[in-house]
This record gives structure tokens, sequence and C-alpha cells, in this order.
């Protein structure tokens, strides 16, 4: 153990040392800051009732402006596509004496899904109105969810990278190969490699989800997730770092490996869903799902625990299938 944590403090220093690890910390925290001014879903936003013309009569407009700001609009088509609008904004129909229907896009905050429904039972002056609630996009995803689960994707990949780059500089300085004589077991070897991408993985997973304004979340399943699929972005790590000559090389590589881990995530939202099985054998697929399951869905355990163990099966069997050629690369005899 304590050879393990000494090839954890020695990596760190080195990215320290090469101003990498400072460059890889900050850059995705700095994305996803910025990535929060310009969400749609963002808080603070005003809260808009949008009328058509023929149910805005005055004194129910009147009585709505006490609570909201209203909008009056031509008809239902026009009302739909003011809903569709990034803010929130949320469409009501009286349906009858003291009966409305609320039109949501699906994407709403929860304080813009009930208070229509509040502000409508009050002006009644104590009459109960009834309301339903219609989503005119149902499938519509959270952008902010949505873009949280690529960051995560992006933040164990660039855990990956740093554990690349300090191999490719042991290579060029020859101390890689001067670890065979050394009581470094090939276990110690790999968890010792391992640490660094583990732990920049998880504090800038939790902390890109934080300053994106993702935070209604179960934290144990984001971590059960982050640690199932920093596998992948281990195995990615000492690939690029086994295949690139220098640390040009290593960059060019990086460059090839990343399209490879963001578009799968990617293909899940353009192929058709009976052709979705074709993925299944891609390791990228489970995590991105898993993330998706806990951010997106706030799924339960079941299926948390399900994505999470089939992701990391795929990952142990997909470095079983490229152990011998990482092995071979690295040159690091079994012990």
């Amino acid at each position: 153990m304590h050879r393990v944590i000494n090839l954890i403090h020695k990596d760190f220093a080195n990215s320290i040392r090469d101003n990498i690890l400072v460059y890889a910390l900050v850059a995705p925290l700095v994305m996803a800051f910025l990535l929060r001014l310009f969400l749609p879903t963002a808080t603070g936003m005003s809260l808009n009732l949008v009328l058509t013309k023929d149910d805005a009569q005055p004194g129910f407009v009147a009585q709505l402006e006490k609570y909201v700001d209203v909008e009056i609009v031509p008809d239902r088509a026009a009302m739909e596509e003011r809903v569709l609008a990034f803010d929130d904004a949320v469409g009501v129909l009286v349906t009858g004496e003291n009966r409305y229907a609320l039109i949501l896009e699906g994407n709403e905050s929860r304080d813009a899904g009930e208070l229509p429904g509040i502000v409508l039972e009050r002006i009644a002056a104590g009459e109960r109105q009834d309301y339903a609630v219609e989503e005119i996009n149902p499938d519509y995803m959270p952008a902010a969810q949505v873009t949280g689960v690529f960051l995560a994707l992006g933040c164990m990949l660039i855990g990956g990278v740093l554990m690349a780059f300090n191999l490719i500089e042991e290579k060029e300085t020859g101390s890689l190969q001067a670890l065979e004589v050394t009581p470094l077991s090939r276990a110690e070897f790999i968890a010792g490699r391992s640490g660094i991408t583990l732990l920049t993985s998880v504090v800038l997973v939790f902390g890109c989800l934080w300053l994106l304004g993702v935070d209604n979340f179960n934290v144990l399943q984001v971590l059960v997730v982050t640690l199932s699929g920093t596998l992948l972005a281990v195995i990615f790590g000492f690939i690029v770092g086994s295949v690139s000559a220098n640390q040009t090389a290593g960059i060019a590589n990086f460059k090839i490996g990343a399209l490879l881990f963001v578009l799968v995530p990617v293909l899940t939202y353009i192929i058709p869903e009976g052709f979705k099985f074709l993925l299944y054998p891609v390791p990228t697929f489970w995590t991105f799902e898993a993330y998706r399951a806990v951010l997106v869905e706030a799924a339960p355990w079941g299926k948390v625990g399900v994505l999470a163990g089939i992701n990391l099966a795929v990952n142990v069997l997909f470095l079983a299938a490229v152990y011998p050629f990482l092995k071979k690369r690295l040159g690091f005899a079994a012990r």
C-alpha cells in the first residue's frame, strides 16, 4: 500500500510541475460555470402565464396579474410555440367554468409546474378550481441534467489523460523501464497509476455538477456510477500512454480517443431505439446510461445498480481484451 501511495503522490507531483493537473482541473470547472449562464433551465427566471385571445377576459387577466406576468397570444398554436421557448412559460386554456388546462413543455422547474395551479385556485375568491396538466413535449430532458451527463464523461476522460501523460514522461526519461528492478508488483503498478485517474474524476464530476447548478441528485449513486465508469478512463490512459512515443503524439492520440469516447453517447440520441443493442458492447454506452438514469431520470437504486454493474462488467471484459497488448507495450513483467 505504501508503494501505491508513493506512486500516486509522484503522479500528482509530476502533473503539478508541468501544470497539466492545474489546467485539467480548471478547464472543465470553468466550462461548467459558463454553461450554467446559458442553460434555459437556469433558476431565477420569472414565470409567465400565456392565454389565448378568446380566454383573456379582462377580469380573469387582472386576477392573474396579481401573482404572475400574463401574455396574450392569438390562438392555441401560438401558445404552444410560446411555451416551447427557453424560459418558463405555462399556457392556460379555459375548458369550462372554473376549469382550466395547463400546457407545459415538460422541462419547467418544479415551481413553474406547481405555481399556476395554486394561482388558479386562489383567484376564484375562495372557490377551488379544477385544472389538468398537459405536456406538449413529454420526451424533453432538462438541459442542465443532460449537459451534466456529458460533462461527467469528460471529467473521467481527463483523469485518464493525466495518467497517460505521466506514463509518456516516464517512457521518455526511461524511468518506466527502471520499475522492472523495483519491488513494485504489477497489481501495485496498476493501482498506483489508477489513483490519479480515480481521484481526479471524482473531484471533477462533483465539482462540475455543482457549478452547473445540478444538485438534485443522489450523491451516493453518482459516486457509484463514477467509480464503475472510471475503469474505462484508466484503460484509456494506459492505451494512450503505451502507444504514444512523446507528448505531441499523446495529444494526437487523445483527440482520437476523446472522439470515440463521446461518439457513442451522441449516437444514443440519433439511432432508432430498435438498433441501440448495437451499442451494448461499448463501455461508454453503459456509463452514459447510468449517469442519465441518476441525473435525468432520478432512477431508483434498482435500475442504477444494474446499469453500474453492467458498466463495470463490460469495462472488465474490455480490460481483459486489451491487457496482453498493454503488458507488451509497457514491458512490465509479472512478479
